[in-house]
C-alpha cells in the first residue's frame, strides 16, 4: 500500500478518516490492494485501497457466551441478567465490549487469512472467502 501512495502525500497526509470509533489496528493485505482497519468496538472494515476506499465487507468480533465452572450455558447466564440493575447490566456490557478491542492485525502470506489479536489474549482467523 505504501508504495501506491505519491511521494508527496507520504508525509502526514491522512489517506482515510470516516471511522467513529478510535482505530485500534490495521493490516494491509500482501498481494491484493485489501486494507483491515479494526476500531475499539470489535469491527473491522475491509476496504480496496486502490478503488477510493470502497468498502468490501465489515467482519463483526462477536461477543462469546461462555460456560461457568458448574457447565452452565451463556443462556443461562443471560436469565440471571435480567435480574440485574440497570448499573450492573451497563457494567457488563462494558466489560463485554472491552473483551472485543482488537490489538493487532496480520494478513497471512499465502492464503490471506486475516489473523486478530484481541485485548483479551485470544487469536482468531478470519477465512480470506469473508471478505
Amino acid at each position: 500500500m505504501y508504495e501506491a501512495i505519491e511521494k508527496s502525500d507520504k508525509k502526514g497526509k491522512t489517506i482515510w478518516s470516516g471511522n467513529k470509533k478510535p482505530v485500534s489496528a490495521i493490516a494491509v493485505h500482501p498481494h491484493v490492494s485489501i486494507i483491515a482497519i479494526a476500531t475499539d468496538d470489535g469491527f473491522i472494515g475491509i476496504f480496496d485501497y486502490m478503488n477510493n476506499f470502497d468498502r468490501k465487507s465489515v467482519v463483526h468480533i462477536p461477543m462469546e457466551e461462555k460456560k461457568d465452572d458448574k457447565g452452565s450455558s451463556g443462556n443461562e447466564k443471560l436469565k440471571l441478567k435480567s435480574h440485574m440493575t440497570p448499573e450492573e447490566r451497563a457494567a457488563e456490557r462494558e466489560k463485554q465490549l472491552k473483551n472485543r478491542i482488537v490489538t493487532c492485525m496480520e494478513f497471512t502470506p499465502t492464503e490471506g487469512e486475516l489473523l486478530v489479536g484481541l485485548v483479551t489474549g485470544e487469536i482468531k482467523i478470519i477465512d480470506g472467502e469473508d471478505f
